[in-house]
């Protein structure tokens, strides 16, 4: 058989703050990097997001609008990157202060694709260690995802995480993903 190299970067930049004790907006910046074989490409994107604590329990809901920007070009074509608008619902079911376990579950309608189902757990261990699950629906081949990942400090006021994410592409096989995110 055939192989070909695949690879996808993201480099991103995100400014969040606080509006009021119950909403959060934020905006991201990515430079995305693309690749199949010997055929590459680039493009500059933002999204814009909201956060929103209802004051029930712990339920938030978040709304984002990802991937606005230009287009890219493969092989001396434009190609249109897919602006997304999601929805979101989250919970905390249990919290303890030691233990605590996050679900979510959000919704997108992608222009270009049917809409899609997204529904995940996460246990975190005193805010160090984290566990998450999650099942997709309304993808062509991802179902399942799995991951963990360590929060850690690296200086007085600054913390990191690094997560590892897997993920089930059925006849792809799977897919794996590292990231290194810093906070200061």
């Amino acid at each position: 058989g055939t192989w070909a190299d695949a690879c996808d970067t993201d480099y991103s930049l995100t400014y969040a703050r606080s509006l009021t004790d119950k909403c959060a907006a934020g905006t991201s910046f990515h430079y995305v990097n693309e690749g199949l074989a010997d055929v590459k490409s680039h493009v500059l994107t933002y999204d814009f997001g909201t956060l929103y604590d209802t004051g029930f329990h712990s339920v938030r809901i978040g709304m984002t609008i990802s991937n606005m920007g230009s287009n890219m070009v493969f092989l001396d074509r434009p190609v249109k990157v897919p602006t997304i608008f999601r929805v979101g619902l989250s919970a905390n079911l249990y919290n303890d202060g030691t233990h605590s376990m996050l679900t979510a579950v959000d919704f997108s309608h992608p222009p270009d694709n049917r809409e899609r189902l997204n529904m995940g757990a996460e246990y975190n261990f005193r805010d160090y260690f984290f566990l998450r699950g999650g099942y997709k629906l309304g993808y062509d081949s991802e179902k399942y995802s799995a991951g963990a990942g360590f929060k850690f400090p690296i200086g007085s006021a600054q913390a990191a995480r690094l997560d590892y994410a897997w993920s089930d592409l059925q006849t792809l096989g799977a897919a794996q993903r590292v990231s290194l995110e810093l906070n200061f």
